[in-house]
């Protein structure tokens, strides 16, 4: 989504607000933040990391999910802030082998399914998960139960015949 400074001109809603600043770019994440300064400052933006501001998450699949409330009302003075989706990479014996947005609390076999599933050399029990922790990389098995974290590498290798 382009950075812009945008006038209301009355209450809107965080998707009325979404939808005047345009379609949303393959990078931008699922969660929005919403910043409401305390002491608002005609025509300055409230940035992220202010301490004077207060801050509502909004995951955009909920409002598409049906939960209506969380489509909240945008106040003067507020800031919407979209950062970029966390990445997973799944890559190996799958369909569609490559990056995609990490869900919140997304496992092993929602990245593979993702992917578009095991092709048919590969083996849903031969799982690895490359993690850079600390600097440096770790690589361990994995069930299809595990949960993956931004920036992993899920590995499908050959079922033993």
């Amino acid at each position: 989504m382009e950075s812009a400074l945008r006038v209301l001109s009355g209450p809107i809603t965080l998707l009325d607000a979404l939808a005047t600043a345009g379609a949303p770019t393959d990078d931008a994440g699922v969660e929005v933040l919403i910043l409401h300064p305390k002491d608002a400052v005609a025509g300055s933006a409230t940035l992220p990391d202010q301490r004077d501001a207060e801050v509502t998450t909004v995951n955009l699949r909920e409002i598409q999910g049906g939960k209506l409330s969380r489509n909240v009302t945008i106040r003067d003075g507020d800031t919407i802030f979209v950062p970029k989706a966390e990445r997973v990479f799944v890559v190996g014996l799958v369909r569609n082998a490559g990056s995609y947005v990490l869900e919140r609390n997304m496992t092993v076999l929602q990245a593979i399914s993702t992917a578009g599933g095991i092709s048919e050399r590969g083996s849903n029990r031969r799982l690895r998960i490359i993690r850079i922790v600390g600097n440096k990389r770790t690589e361990f098995d994995a069930k299809p139960t595990d949960f993956v974290q931004a920036g992993d590498t899920i590995v499908v290798k050959q079922r033993v015949l």
